[in-house]
This record gives structure tokens, sequence and C-alpha cells, in this order.
């Protein structure tokens, strides 16, 4: 991600898809300290692919000891952004990747860049997940039975440790979304061995059909499907189906709180490699549940379906059967 480095102090700065400089501490980014600065003096933008540099100021912006003239100017890795009656103290674009967002720790000196699901501080021993809703682009920090927004600023702590969230989605100018037709409407098949102990998940979405194998966060999926499938039964509404406390998933699957965000993580990450873009995940305070999309549930000889578009459940038999 962008990272500009002050010459003198050594400061970190992290860079925004749109980053302001400038006097006016309260409305700029990074403030600049120096008395013929402008109360903003200048924003770094990321667009196509690349950072620019615009001088918004009355006394002028240097890029490399050259004076800027109107209109952007594409930075490059090394490039010196200075300011007038002090140009000694400049600051050095590092780094100009795309930007992304992250946790800090100590203003800076470490990062943690986030994806759109991240268990922390790794995934066997997940302390808390950071998730991001991909319309909405609302972060989301899950720990324990806890669930509450993400917002910019806030502090977060890993290992006793403090870290301060800082957000940095890209914005699209416009965004054009299509409704799409049955035919792209996901499709989970499960396949429950007699026993229980082994469940094959198969997922269909855009004509792509994969078959995600026997995992163990599989067992939470199922059951995630099967309450939904009962809700749905009952004469639930999709919006109220599908709803679990996280207590009896608990103490069905027999697992501490801890093991559960490990399964929730692991097959959210799933779905993603699975090119599934929106997980069909939700959390709430103290429920989870299998967002409402068309499920078949087979174990033996026997169907279970559901599709979100009928009123009903539909059983039926099957020639062959899982074991």
């Amino acid at each position: 991600m962008g990272l500009l480095v002050n010459s003198k102090t050594k400061q970190r700065i992290y860079l925004k898809s749109i980053h302001s400089m400038g006097r006016d501490a309260e409305s700029c980014d990074t403030a600049l300290y120096c008395p013929l600065c402008s109360r903003l003096q200048c924003v770094i933008r990321y667009q196509n692919s690349a950072w620019y540099l615009y001088d918004e100021s009355r006394n002028g912006t240097y890029l490399n000891g050259a004076k800027l003239s109107s209109g952007g100017i594409r930075l490059k890795e090394g490039d010196n952004i200075s300011f007038p009656g002090d140009q000694d103290n400049n600051w050095t674009l590092e780094d100009i990747s795309s930007p992304s967002s992250v946790l800090l720790f100590n203003g800076g000196e470490q990062y943690i860049e986030l994806e759109k699901c991240n268990a922390l501080p790794n995934e066997r021993h997940p302390e808390l997940l950071i998730t991001k809703e991909e319309d909405s682009l609302h972060w989301f920090i899950e720990q324990g039975e806890l669930v509450k927004p993400l917002r910019g600023g806030d502090r977060l702590y890993l290992s006793g440790q403090p870290w301060v969230f800082y957000p940095n989605d890209m914005v699209l100018e416009t965004q054009a979304y299509q409704i799409q037709d049955s035919k792209d409407e996901l499709h989970l098949f499960f396949g429950v061995s007699l026993n229980e102990e082994n469940v094959q998940l198969v997922t269909s979405c855009r004509k792509i059909e994969k078959d995600m194998g026997y995992k163990v966060h599989h067992q939470l999926l199922v059951i995630l499907a099967r309450r939904l499938i009962s809700d749905v039964n009952s004469g639930f509404p999709l919006r109220d189906s599908g709803w679990i406390a996280t207590d009896l998933l608990l103490r069905e699957l027999r697992i501490e709180a801890a093991y559960l965000n490990i399964l929730i993580y692991r097959s959210r990450t799933a779905f993603e490699r699975a090119g599934i873009k929106h997980p069909p995940i939700d959390r709430r305070q103290g429920e989870l549940r299998l967002r409402p999309c068309r499920v078949s549930i087979q174990k033996g000889e026997e169907l279970v379906e559901h599709s979100p578009d009928i009123d009903g459940v539909v059983a039926s038999p099957m020639c062959s059967g899982f074991v």
C-alpha cells in the first residue's frame, strides 16, 4: 500500500485512496506545521492504478525539488515531496502499491494488511475475526460472541497489545449492479454420512460447480442449513429464517467459542477461494445463520431441499445415497 516516510522524524504515513495534507489538522489526513503551507496544501489520489499528486496551495508544493504546475502528476517510488519554507523536511514515497485497509501498531511501526476475512493473530489461535461486507464496505469485528461494527480509529487488542484500525477502501465513483437470474443462484449440496461424522459440500454458482470435499467446518454449515430449512418449513419469513444461538451451536458441536471462530473463518475463506463473492454466513450478536439460498441435504437415500423462491420444503428419495 502507499507509504510516505518523513525524512527527519521517520514518521510513516499509510496513504488513503484520497489523502489530503495541510495546516488544517481537523480536516486534513496529515497535518503540516509549516507556516507557509496552506490549510489544504496538496492531495495525493490513487487513480488509474497509480498515485497522483495535486497541488492545492497558494505558495506551491515541490516534487523532487521542482515546483508543481497545475494539474496532477503521476508519482513513482522514491519521489520526494516538500513544501515552501521547509524543504529540508520532506516526505519520500517508499511504496506505490494500491491502497488497503490495515491495523497499525505503535503509530505505524508495524502493520497488518487486512483482507475480506481475517483471523487474528492467526488461524490456529484466533482471538478475533475481522470481516468486510463487499457491497456496503462495512467492517465488523467478531470476538467470542461479540459482534460489532469496526470504524476508522477504533482501538482493538491482540495478545494484550493495542492496534488501531485504519480503513482504506476504494470507493468507486459509479457502481452498476445487475440482477442475477435464477441460473446464477448459489446452491449448496450437502452429503451427510449415516453416522453424521462426515459431511461433503458441493457448491454451484453461475453454472460453476465445485466439490469442497469433506471438511470439519462443513458440520457447522449443515447444522445451519437444517435450521434454515426448518424455519422456512414452519412459515418463518426468509429475513428471519435460519438464525441459531451460538451457545446452542457450541453445545451441539461440543466446542469452545474460540474454535467456533476458526470454523467460521475457514468456511468463509473456503467460499471465497471457490469464487463465491459473498460467503453465505451471517452473524449478529449471539446468533449465526446460513443466509437463505438453495440448499440440498442428502443423508443415505433421503434428500431434503429448500429453495428461497418456493414456499416450502421438498423431500424426495434418491437412487443412491451417502453412507
